[in-house]
């Protein structure tokens, strides 16, 4: 309100340009914040339970391998696994479900980098973290699971990334036109793989329409 009232007795001079830019900027923030919550609001409603898969995955012939799994949590299968499960009719030998954590400081040592957990039936949950200041790194990353008992090979490893196909729907959510908005700005973000810094020759996308 005082960047606002500053500025409005100058707005016939031209104040209404800082005002105009700031208002802009607070709706693209807002817009952004609000349609990440309602995209994993409903990712989240749609997840399988991750147990549900590994219980009944016996009888699905295994590929040599490893794949690895973008996932926000381990509590639900990634859609990525049960589209390859659904199509192709296969698993890797070995799953890897990967989450990156952003912790609220600015640097991660080396030491605390790696969290890996054993699910069970050659499915394995990783956590990776991150300080907001640290460049994320995958593959440099994944290197460290040796000493946890996990080695990877990144020449027989395959990276799942779900791309989510996002669309405007009637459900209460967001206006219309902040809807659309949140969807240009998805479309411009920028690419998961590159972001980790997952070799491109190593990444499988698989499409996911989401409704929100």
């Amino acid at each position: 309100m005082t960047y606002f009232a500053a500025n409005a007795i100058k707005i016939p001079q031209g104040g209404w340009f800082p005002i105009g830019i700031a208002a802009l900027s607070f709706t693209v923030l807002t817009t952004w914040k609000r349609g990440r919550e309602l995209l994993f609001g409903e990712i989240a409603r749609q997840l399988v339970p991750m147990q549900t898969i590994i219980d009944g995955i016996d009888g699905v012939p295994r590929v040599e391998g490893t794949a690895v799994f973008l996932i926000p949590t381990s509590e639900g299968a990634p859609s990525a696994m049960l589209h390859n499960i659904k199509h192709n009719h296969v698993l890797h030998q070995r799953n890897v479900l990967l989450t990156v954590v952003v912790e609220d400081k600015p640097y991660v040592t080396k030491g605390n980098r790696l969290l890996v957990k054993d699910m069970g039936k050659n499915f394995y949950w990783v956590r990776v973290f991150y300080g907001f200041m640290d460049t994320p790194d995958i593959p440099a990353a994944l290197e460290q699971c040796a000493t946890h008992g996990l080695p990877f090979d990144m020449m027989a490893t395959s990276f799942f990334i779900s791309r989510a196909l996002i669309v405007s729907s009637p459900h209460p959510g967001m206006m219309k036109w902040r809807e659309q908005l949140f969807i240009a700005l998805s479309r411009n973000a920028m690419n998961v793989a590159d972001y980790f810094k997952i070799p491109v020759n190593r990444v499988i996308e698989m499409g996911t329409k989401i409704e929100i």
